[in-house]
Formats: structure tokens, C-alpha cells, sequence
């Protein structure tokens, strides 16, 4: 059988490498193009990786010509923004399309309503927002004019307004999915989500390669560990906010409090989370706002017993990964699929609304038998497992 030709299409991000060596590993001749605005002066593993700059429409034009007259079989589009969906929308029939989602790429979709933010970010929020905005009815029109405009997305009317208020709408994302040949989910929660809005999809968890929950850092924990770890980010989505609230009251003697703010967010918000952090918590208070290399970021985790990660969707793999693998106590939230996605597994979580004082009590299995279910899950076999539904969509 003649090999089959692939191409990535990624971003510039903290997490590029690990995808591109992950998805080396499929059964392909792979090429991967790194798509940035930007320039920039990284240097990435293997002849088969490419930098593309698309600050001219030309660029991207000409790529697509390319592909289209090339023998690439098929296409994975990790992150699904707009300039992805332009060739994705424009690729041959013949292309198999393969979307490979992330958290934000899934759940900031108005076609897939779900609550993120808990109370007290939620009231955050609000106070930067219109009246309306607050009772809910700006996000039910917007639900209302996504429907009409997918109405009128069907007759194929040529306008450019039109056009404008179909990308702003996640109209077009929409119909660019109904297209796609597979769709690869983190958790199997986004499966049960998008089966309902794409019947006809079909699916793979090739996020499940056993080098993803990788614990270099972490083959000896520290026994003596105390910190408390709140997030992985300053997105909103955190819910820090919440966090805070159910801690404030808590006795933690001398354990600290770090909170990782280096990316993602806003200003507006992380200036307000730390200033909260520091009313709390006065000088147990940690926040981490320049990144840090990997390994000084994760001997840093090293030092946390307890994690409490309050997003409501999908979001920090990596650091679950590293925490749970290490037997950091890791409180969920109930809504995050990962929590139903461990839980299922028999690897041990908490639900974050259980926090309390006795929590600062509970003891780490030396054993690291949460790190040895992670890694069944994750196993080669599993992944084999997903790679051939993968293969399906050739046949």
C-alpha cells in the first residue's frame, strides 16, 4: 500500500513540540506547518516542520493551491481558528479533514452553550457588563442570530456583511466542522457534547499518546511537600476567584499559596486576582506572573500537596498529568470532563466542593498508584486502539 501523505497545520504555542512529536508517531509521511503572523526565531525538531508566515492573504492562497494539487491525503487542523478554517473550507473533497480540538478552540463556541464560570468570577464579570448582559439575555440573542444566520447559511448568499457576521457568529466554524472526515477529543465528555451537534461525526482520542503525562520531574516527590496550588493560568476560566473563597477561611500555617498568572487572561482580571490573593492570604500568597522554563516550573509543583483546579471545562492536561502523577492531591471540578474521565478510571481525584480543613489532612499513597493508572490509561495499546478508528476514514 502506497504511504499515505499528511499535514499539520498548528500554532506557535508553549505545547507545539509536544504535539509535533506525538503526532510523529502516527502511521504517515507527516508534514507539520507552524502557522504565525509573527515572526519568530524558534527552531523546531526535523526537516518536516515548516514555518509559514500568513501576513499576506497571498500565502495562504498559494498554500492551498498546493495542497490541492499535491497527493497529501488528508489534513489535521490542530485548533480550529478562522484563518484554519479558510483552508479547510477550501480544500478538495478528496482531502480528508481531521480536527484536533483544544479547550478554548471547543468551548468558546456560541453553537455549544456551557456555563464556564462559577459564582464569584461570574460576578466578576458582571460588573463589567451591560444590564442585560448580566440576566443572560445578550448571550440568548446572540443564540437567536446564530440560528437565523445558519439558516441563511444554507441558501448561499453572496454578501460580505453577511460573510462577516457568519465568522463572528461561529456560523462558518460550524458548517467547516459538518465537513470534517474525524474529530479528536481530550475528553470522552467533548465526544457525548459534539455527538449531539454533529450526529454523523466520527471520532478518536489521539490525545491519548502514553507520552503525554510525562513525570521527568517528578520520579521522587518530597514527602515533606505542604504548598497548595491554585490553577494553571490567569484565564478567567480558572474561576480563581472561587478558589479563593473556600480557602480564605482555612488554616494553612506556613503552606503557600501559588498561583500561576503568566499566561493567558487579562490584565484587568489578574491584577484583581492578586490583589484578592494578597487580602487572603497576605504573604502566603504566591503569585507566579513571569514564566518559568518547564523544569523549574514543574520542581516548583513539586513542592504542592494539594491542587485545586476549579475549571468547569476541560482545560490544563499537562499539569494534571504532572500533579496526578506525582500524587498531588488534585481537587476537581465536578463539570471538568477530566474529573468524570479519571473518575471512571479508578484514578483518584476529589471533588472541589468536598474542600475543607480536614483536606490539608489527607495523605499521599507512596505507592504512586495514581501515576500507574494515568499511564494505563495512557498505554500504547489504547493509542493503537485510537490510531486504527483513525485509519477507518481511508478505507
Amino acid at each position: 500500500m502506497k504511504e499515505r501523505k499528511v499535514i499539520h497545520f498548528l500554532n506557535p504555542t508553549l505545547f507545539t513540540d509536544i504535539f509535533i512529536q506525538s503526532f510523529k508517531k502516527l502511521p504517515f509521511n507527516s508534514e507539520f506547518y507552524i502557522l504565525t503572523k509573527e515572526d519568530i526565531d524558534k527552531k523546531y525538531d526535523g526537516d518536516n516542520v515548516k514555518i509559514v508566515n500568513t501576513k499576506t492573504e497571498k500565502t495562504l492562497n498559494d498554500l492551498i493551491s498546493e495542497i490541492n494539487n499535491s497527493e497529501v491525503n488528508a489534513v489535521f487542523f490542530h485548533y480550529l481558528d478562522s484563518e484554519k478554517q479558510k483552508i479547510a473550507y477550501r480544500l478538495n473533497s478528496k482531502i480528508k479533514k481531521i480536527w484536533c480540538l483544544w479547550g478554548m478552540d471547543l468551548y468558546n463556541n456560541i453553537f455549544l452553550p456551557y456555563k464556564q464560570f462559577d459564582y464569584y468570577t461570574q460576578k466578576f464579570i458582571n460588573k463589567k457588563s451591560s444590564f442585560f448582559k448580566k440576566i443572560g439575555i445578550t448571550f440568548l440573542i446572540k443564540r437567536m442570530i446564530f440560528h437565523l444566520l445558519l439558516f441563511l447559511s444554507k441558501w448561499n448568499i453572496k454578501n460580505r456583511k453577511l460573510n462577516i457576521l457568519f465568522a463572528n457568529y461561529g456560523v462558518n466554524k460550524y458548517n467547516t466542522i459538518k465537513q470534517f472526515d474525524l474529530i479528536a477529543y481530550i475528553v470522552p465528555k467533548e465526544k457525548k457534547l459534539l455527538s449531539k451537534l454533529f450526529p454523523k461525526a466520527k471520532f478518536a482520542h489521539l490525545y491519548s499518546d502514553p507520552d503525554f503525562p510525562f513525570f521527568k520531574h517528578f520520579e521522587n516527590p518530597d514527602e515533606n511537600r505542604n504548598n497548595i496550588l491554585i490553577g494553571n493560568s490567569g484565564s478567567l476560566t480558572n474561576n480563581h476567584l472561587d478558589s479563593f473563597e473556600k480557602l480564605k477561611n482555612i488554616n494553612i500555617g506556613n503552606s503557600k499559596i501559588i498561583v500561576p498568572l503568566s499566561y493567558s487572561g487579562n490584565s484587568e482580571y489578574i491584577k484583581y486576582v492578586i490583589k484578592k490573593g494578597k487580602e487572603f492570604f497576605g504573604e502566603n500568597f504566591h503569585p507566579l506572573t513571569e514564566r518559568l522554563p518547564l523544569e523549574e516550573y514543574s520542581k516548583l509543583l513539586a513542592t504542592c500537596k494539594i491542587a485545586l483546579m476549579n475549571q468547569k471545562r476541560q482545560e490544563s492536561g499537562g499539569n494534571l498529568f504532572h500533579l496526578i502523577g506525582s500524587e498531588v492531591i488534585v481537587f476537581l471540578n465536578k463539570d471538568n470532563g477530566f474529573y468524570s474521565f479519571f473518575k471512571e478510571n479508578d484514578i483518584n481525584v476529589y471533588d472541589i466542593k468536598s474542600f475543607n480543613q480536614d483536606s490539608l489532612h489527607l495523605k499521599t499513597d507512596n505507592s504512586l498508584y495514581n501515576r500507574k493508572k494515568l499511564l494505563d490509561l495512557y498505554s500504547n495499546t489504547h493509542y493503537k486502539k485510537e490510531i486504527e478508528k483513525l485509519l477507518e476514514i481511508f478505507k
